[in-house]
Parts: C-alpha cells; structure tokens; sequence
C-alpha cells in the first residue's frame, strides 16, 4: 500500500459530523431482518474462525520475529540471519492472508500504511540511517515507540524496511554486509511491528480480550491513543451483535465481508499485478511489492486466500457457514463461479514466472485477468445477497 499514516482532513470532518469512517465508506443503510438468524450465525463464523486466529497469528508471529532480530543484533551469525529471514516470510503470510478485511481496526488506525507501504524509497532509508542522532535516540528499549511516531510514507518502517535489511535480489543477504546501524534500525521496526499488530487485536477484540502482554505492546504505538476517539474498538462485538450505530443490520456486517473481498481482488488484479503490467513509466514498472525477497508471488497469492477463507467462513481447518452458503441459496451457479474464480486466480499467481525481474509477461497477464474475473463476480455476490 502506498497511503499516509496521518489522517486527512476530510478524515477529521467526517469526525465532527459523528460519521464512523467504515459506516461512512460502505453502503451499510441496507435494514433486512427476514435472514437475520442465518446471516448472524455466518459473522459470527467469519469473525471467530477468519478474522480472529489470523490476526492472532499474525501479532504472535510478529512478536517472535522481533526476538529473533534482537537475537541477531545480540550475535550476528549468518544462522541467526536465516532464522529471521524464514520468520520474516511466514510472518508476511499471516498479514497478506488478512487483506481481505483491512477495515475497521487496521483501517481506523492507520495501519495498514504504517507497517506496508511500499515501494520502499531507497534514498529515504539511506538518509534515515545515516541519522546518527536519529541512530542513537532509537538504540535503547524504548526505539520501537520512537519509531511508532515516524511518518511511514516512504516504506521505511514496516515489513518492507526489514525486508531490504534482510533480502537482495531475492537471496538472504550476506552476513557481513548488514551493518551494526541496520539492526539498530531493524529492532525498533521490529518493535513498532509486533506493537501495531497486537493493536489489531486490542481493537477487534477491546483491553479485555487480548493476554496482558500483548496489551502492553499495543500500549506503546504512538496511533493506541485513537482507539475508542476516531477509531472502533471491540469492532468483533459491533460486526456481530447487530443493529448498532456501525452496522444497521446483519446484512450489513455480511456486505461488509464482501466489500474486503471485492477491495483486495480489485487491488491485486488492478494494482498489485496491473501498475507493473500495464505500466508505461518507470514508476508503475517498479510498484513490485516485495522487491528484495522476490515474496511477491506469495504475498498475491495469500491476498486471494483472504478471498478464499472470508468466502468459505474459516480458515482451511475451521470452516463451517459461510458467505458462500448465503450467496448459493441466492444464486447456485454464481457460488460455484465466485469458488472457482477463487481457485483460478491462486494457480495463475502461482504460474508466474520471474515477477520480480519480467513483471510485464504473458504469465502477469493471465494472474491479473484472473484476478479482475474474480472481482466482477464477487460484485456479482454482493448485489445477490441483497435480493
């Protein structure tokens, strides 16, 4: 993503007009009532079997990977270095298999562009290290809130500033060329890193519903302060427990599933894919999201996952009532559609050849049609379940 951590001003006044960001930006004024036991049953689903153990796993992975990049720090061996680049990798899986439901907290919080902006901006992370001030400031137990407050709009914190500490050319780097400044900089990111993800947590679930230590991590992102002010809390208990000021139905909380579905089917196929396809100027050539380690095609591939298991009510080994039991009832073949469009656009992710390095091939092409097929049928989905 390629946003800005800092709010808008538009933002602001939505605020002051009493106006929920995700009510504001989604189509929520649909009041149905006649379904309502079977569409509650499917939230209910999708939240404690889809939502819930991902960003679990993604804040747990988090936490771990920052130890191990302390580790690193502690004992620079090329051992240790493999141990934080293998946890950088499945980290990444937890967070591109969330990107179908970026609203609420992640949304509200600012941040999905806090710890995923990318292109990284190279100059920008050079200056930035080269800080020496800046340097020592953040070389102390507390740098991960120092780096909380930085404006993220470079990708130089997040997942793709320790990437381009960790990986080149789609190899872990060598030992020796990562300086002492580097890890420096990479412990506080990793910090700020396990602190936003534990905030993702805090704010689906509230203070109460999350262990104590993850607590206290959320505590020290510089953005914990919104939570409950611009920003949802306990946004599980208000996607479920229908109707309330956020969502006017269960209908809308089901609509809502299928709005993050349709927005990253639309943003891999148009952006993520289409940006370096299509791409007539150096700067769309380039927009590769994970540009070191050659991750991308995982990451594209885990975005389409999201897809998969909102759709199909859970993650692979808990999966039970779901959207796709709501759109069949609607409309049987379209279901079947919206499922193998799913399977699709995975196998031509899959099927690319060298993305990194030749983004504009035929292979490109055929992920990213893939990928635009299922978000037209998945609108399709949308506007059936309303009828």
């Amino acid at each position: 993503m390629n946003k800005n951590f800092k709010f808008s001003i538009l933002a602001f006044a939505l605020i002051a007009l009493g106006c929920n960001f995700s009510a504001c930006e989604k189509e929520i004024d649909v009041v149905d009532t006649s379904n309502s036991d079977e569409l509650k049953a499917i939230n209910k689903q999708y939240v404690e079997k889809v939502v819930l153990p991902t960003y679990a796993s993604l804040a747990d992975a988090t936490i771990d990977l920052h130890a191990a990049i302390v580790a690193l720090k502690n004992n620079k061996t090329e051992a240790n270095l493999n141990i934080v680049a293998n946890k950088w990798t499945s980290t990444r899986v937890y967070w591109e298999e969330s990107e179908a439901f970026l609203f609420g907290p992640v949304d509200e919080l600012g941040i999905d562009p806090h710890i995923d902006t990318w292109p990284l901006g190279v100059n920008a992370f050079n200056d930035l290290i080269k800080n020496a001030d800046f340097i020592q400031r953040i070389n102390n137990e507390n740098g991960d809130k120092i780096i909380s407050s930085v404006e993220n709009k470079d990708g130089v914190l997040g997942f793709h500033s320790l990437e381009y500490i960790i990986f080149r050319n789609g190899t872990v780097r060598n030992i020796n060329d990562i300086t002492e400044t580097e890890l420096i900089f990479a412990v506080a990111v990793a910090g700020d890193l396990r602190n936003q993800c534990s905030l993702i947590e805090v704010g689906w679930l509230g203070e109460s519903g999350v262990s104590s230590d993850k607590l206290n991590y959320a505590k020290r992102a510089d953005n914990y302060s919104l939570l409950g002010t611009t920003a949802q809390t306990e946004y599980a208990k208000k996607m479920l427990e229908t109707p309330n000021g956020l969502f006017t139905s269960a209908l809308s909380s089901t609509s809502t599933i299928l709005d993050g579905c349709i927005d990253i089917a639309d943003e891999v196929g148009a952006m993520k894919l289409g940006k370096p396809y299509n791409g007539a100027s150096d700067e769309d050539k380039n927009y590769i999201e994970s540009q070191y380690s050659y991750n991308s095609k995982v990451d594209f591939a885990g975005n389409v996952r999201s897809i998969e298991n909102a759709y199909l009510g859970g993650i692979p080994t808990k999966r039970s009532v779901s959207v796709s039991d709501y759109v069949k009832s609607k409309d049987a073949t379209l279901d079947t559609q919206v499922k193998e469009a799913i399977i699709n656009a995975i196998a031509k992710i899959d099927a690319m050849q060298d993305f990194e390095i030749n983004a504009q091939s035929n292979s490109t092409k055929e992920a990213m049609e893939a990928c635009l097929d299922l978000n037209e049928l998945l609108e399709k989905a949308k506007t059936a379940i309303k009828n």
